[in-house]
């Protein structure tokens, strides 16, 4: 039996050796879903060149009317954007123009490769990027990436980077801080977590964007309206947890607040336009079963579940589905009633007093879950 035993050692040994490297050299999620690509590209590679220009959407003023969106031109490698959201979103403003080219884009993690990032860099846009923890989120931390010396700028300065972490009670009031103009140009909304909230709470009748870009789930179908449950501070919890909301739940939002979804853009970011800015022969696109390019579609087939989601019930319940009346047209947004202690006070995680209050247990039925 001892002989047996010291002939046997060695060949466990070389078992384990052999299953710690396999283990170690097993692909990570990210690299399964083939994400790993776009998580380490922090740098905008076509910053500067001529050729962008011409990717910059037109003035409003130089169309006499707005024209049928046309997507059958966009390439599919974006111009700086993390998929080809910029080229979408050339060919909107190319139709319905743009107005004065000012844009809100949070999150920022990564200023060079973000929706505004070509128009911000290469087409000389103004704006407003916002992010609870710049460069430094622990699922893809790039405290070297360009962009994050916008965090320096003064307020004046025509586009600047803030640390503020946005809820569903503060939202209003950080964009009335920061001066963002009643009516802009685009508006890009990418957080992970409480996405569909904070668009929910936002108030378009001070804040009116012409064109809306937002992260969806391609986990759920397109005729699932599942929406994470709303938590002040919700994080996402890194590759492998569901993010967000569907896009069917988004899109019934996004209507009830007078916008018409016209693209979604690999799976990861749908894009709506104000209805009152479309062609009266444009409509709005119908959203498709499966979603199968976004890499959460991967997640679904695979059978991870999805806890901590309800479904949305009404959209319209507690403000409606009619567009609110613009208060831009009566001087524009007066900041006065700001407290305080809330003056430059950026990088603020408490509500600043915003009397919007989102319930979310007035929406859910029971937890989407699948099992494995």
């Amino acid at each position: 039996m001892k002989v047996a035993l010291v002939l046997l050692l060695p060949l466990v040994a070389s078992a384990l050796r052999r299953l710690r490297g396999a283990k170690a050299n097993r692909p990570s999620l990210e690299e399964i879903l083939g994400l790993t690509g776009h998580i380490d590209r922090g740098h905008c590679q076509n910053k500067g060149r001529n050729w962008t220009k011409h990717f910059c959407g037109v003035p409003s003023s130089s169309l006499s009317k707005s024209k049928v969106i046309d997507f059958s031109d966009v390439q599919e490698s974006g111009i700086c954007s993390q998929w080809n959201q910029d080229r979408y979103l050339n060919a909107i403003f190319k139709a319905i123009g743009t107005t004065n080219t000012y844009f809100v884009e949070f999150g920022s993690r990564r200023p060079e490769v973000l929706n505004s990032a070509h128009f911000r860099l290469n087409c000389g846009w103004k704006g407003l990027l916002m992010d609870g923890a710049p460069g430094s989120s622990v699922h893809g931390p790039c405290p070297s990436c360009p962009g994050q010396d916008l965090l320096q700028e003064p307020d004046d300065a025509p586009v600047r980077l803030r640390q503020a972490f946005l809820t569903a009670e503060n939202i209003n009031d950080k964009f009335q801080m920061h001066k963002v103009p009643c009516e802009f140009d685009l508006l890009t909304v990418d957080v992970d977590w409480n996405d569909y909230w904070l668009v929910k709470a936002l108030d378009f009748g001070r804040f009116r964007p012409r064109v809306v870009a937002i992260e969806f789930s391609s986990y759920f179908r397109g005729s699932e309206k599942q929406v994470r449950s709303y938590k002040p501070d919700g994080v996402w919890g890194g590759a492998g947890e569901v993010t967000g909301a569907s896009l069917a739940a988004l899109d019934a939002l996004m209507q009830a607040k007078g916008y018409r979804l016209v693209a979604q853009v690999a799976g990861e970011h749908g894009i709506w336009v104000s209805a009152k800015e479309m062609n009266p022969d444009d409509h709005a696109m119908k959203i498709p079963e499966e979603i199968s390019e976004g890499w959460m579609f991967a997640l679904r087939r695979d059978g991870f579940p999805a806890p901590g989601f309800e479904q949305v019930l009404d959209p319209c319940e507690d403000f409606g589905c009619q567009e609110k009346a613009s208060s831009c047209d009566k001087g524009g947004n007066d900041d006065s009633h700001l407290a305080e202690a809330n003056q430059g006070d950026e990088n603020s995680d408490e509500g600043d007093g915003d009397p919007t209050r989102v319930d979310s247990s007035r929406y859910a039925e029971n937890e989407f879950v699948l099992g494995r």
